[in-house]
């Protein structure tokens, strides 16, 4: 895996800038995101995007210059982590660099290194930078843009294109400085697709100073906290890992009497921080009036059809088959999840190998399973921290080699089909020293969540969920009594400390969600718990 640097990208881009090597940096930050994503986005100078399709749709364009030529700088994990993996997985070139390349600990050495550009150049940038000495360019022409990015999109941009293509549309080796917010990216991408033999760069606001002042009258120091000595933005040198296929992770949804929810929930996957590298689905048994809706069938990778219902174990085997990536994510049919979901499992696998997963169960009584005794964390009850858990369910994000294992290790549970894989997992994997996850689920950050809980209720307590049957519920029960006969061993049991980090943090859901009245009846009940405990004991000791 490459790892960039802040600031030896400032010196590479230079470096290709002094030598005038015909090259185009686009830059994108969370504005460009916030927009290719369908967000409300309102920059700080005032304008806003808001149900712009088309913008929205322009900028998407942008990221698919699989070209040598083409540099696409893009947020880092330290400054923002979600849109990292975002672009990392929606843009296909490995030729990335840094969004804040000329700013945060780079912004010092800035300006003596542009101005070091002696030459002839293009400027499109603000309408303030009109008759502007920009460093020691000599300006062949400006092009203006004005502060209002969405409107000039809108009304304006087509004709600057236009305008810039006959002016110097055949000129070659010449450079083109662009400072104009998220509209800089269409620009470059329109001219590098008319002329590539040219230098089409985002300055961004790293060149404000040369024509904007801030509300102090300081210029670049009251516009940009990173240009003010000391910030925490302007001593920030940041790094950046370019992932290769590390980030590939095979989805697997599928169908059984849902096919409302799967709609929803491939939406829910298209639309993931980190991208899917392929979506797969797998039908378990025809059943009349039950199909796959035809305007989303085509969006699938691969989907197989069993004729006959197979049970819950059947899905995995799927994967093992047709999956093509290391990272595999289970989901079940009444699973929405949130945006970054996917990648929020990603990112505590890297930190802490494991199995993980929507909700997560805490055996208080196992063999008292499902019926009581027992504890969910997850978007049930939100745990802000990674919570190791018994086992998991609702979705599992797994490592594909580890279905060997979950196979050899329970044959005995899968006569069960429609029970006990979920458990069997986690079975499989003690044995091999894998231990089982929720990831972080933080109450206000529903994005993180392995389920919406809007569509986790409305589908989850639909009547042909499996926990609605009772021959069902004696099927869980039996399965876990199996588990423990094949050797499981409860986190109570084998990480007291572990356990009790977990429960502690399902009793603050739990305070989270009642309020500190939770507390008291908590309280009551174990003090009332003790109140037994300590009578049955005072009984043997008499006896």
């Amino acid at each position: 895996m490459k790892t960039l640097y802040l600031d030896k990208e400032f010196d590479r881009i230079f470096e290709k800038l002094y030598k005038k090597e015909n090259f185009s940096l686009l830059r994108y930050g969370d504005g460009e995101r916030a927009i290719m994503v369908g967000q409300s986005y309102g920059s700080g100078e005032g304008w806003k995007v808001e149900d712009n399709q088309n913008f929205t749709n322009a900028l998407l364009q942008t990221l698919g210059l699989n070209d040598p030529r083409v540099i696409y700088a893009i947020s880092c994990p330290c400054c923002d982590e979600v849109a990292t993996y975002w672009y990392q997985t929606h843009i296909e070139s490995k030729n990335l660099s840094l969004a804040n390349i000329f700013v945060n600990f780079n912004h010092r050495r800035f300006k003596e290194h542009f101005e070091k550009l002696s030459e002839d150049a293009v400027l499109i940038a603000n309408h303030r930078a009109k008759g502007k000495k920009i460093g020691n360019l000599n300006i062949l022409k400006h092009y203006e843009i004005s502060d209002d990015c969405n409107a000039f999109f809108k009304e304006d941009l087509q004709n600057l294109l236009s305008e810039i293509k006959k002016d110097f549309g055949e000129r070659e080796n010449l450079l083109f400085v662009i400072s104009a917010g998220p509209l800089a990216e269409i620009i470059i991408y329109n001219l590098f697709l008319h002329n590539p033999n040219n230098r089409y760069i985002d300055f961004g606001s790293s060149i404000d100073f040369y024509f904007k002042q801030g509300e102090l009258g300081g210029g670049a120091e009251a516009l940009r906290p990173y240009t003010i000595p000391g910030n925490i933005y302007a001593e920030r040198n940041c790094i950046m890992p370019i992932y290769e296929n590390e980030l590939n992770v095979s989805v697997v949804l599928n169908l059984y009497k849902r096919p409302q929810a799967l709609k929803e929930q491939l939406k829910a996957i298209q639309n993931q921080s980190l991208k899917p590298k392929e979506i797969l689905l797998y039908q378990d048994g025809v059943f009349e009036g039950i199909e796959i809706p035809k305007e989303i069938e085509k969006e699938f990778d691969v989907i197989e059809i069993s004729k006959e219902n197979k049970g819950v174990w059947e899905r995995f085997r799927f994967a093992q088959r047709r999956a093509s990536s290391e990272l595999v994510c289970v989901f079940d049919d009444d699973c929405i999840p949130g945006s970054d979901f996917l990648m929020n499992c990603y990112r505590e696998m890297q930190k802490q190998e494991g199995l993980y997963g929507t909700i997560g169960i805490i055996l208080q009584k196992p063999q008292n399973y499902p019926y009581k005794d027992f504890l969910i964390l997850g978007w049930l009850n939100p745990n802000k921290r990674r919570a190791e858990v018994d086992f998991v369910g609702h979705s599992w994000f797994f490592k594909k080699k580890w279905l060997e294992t979950f196979f050899a290790n329970t044959q005995s549970l899968q006569k069960y089909k429609v029970a006990g894989e979920d458990m069997g997992f986690s079975l499989a994997l003690q044995k091999i020293g894998v231990k089982t996850f929720v990831p972080p689920q933080i109450y206000d950050q529903p994005q993180m969540w392995g389920s919406h809980p809007k569509f986790g209720e409305t589908y989850g307590s639909a009547d042909v969920a499996l926990h609605k049957d009772e021959e069902n519920l004696k099927r869980f029960n039996n399965a876990m009594k199996e588990c423990l006969d094949l050797g499981f061993q409860t986190l109570k049991k084998t990480n007291k400390k572990a356990y009790w980090e977990s429960t502690l943090l399902y009793h603050k859901a739990q305070k989270k969600k009642e309020g500190d009245i939770y507390i008291y009846i908590y309280m009551e009940s174990c003090q009332k718990l003790h109140k037994i405990q300590t009578q049955s004991t005072r009984a043997r000791n008499s006896a």
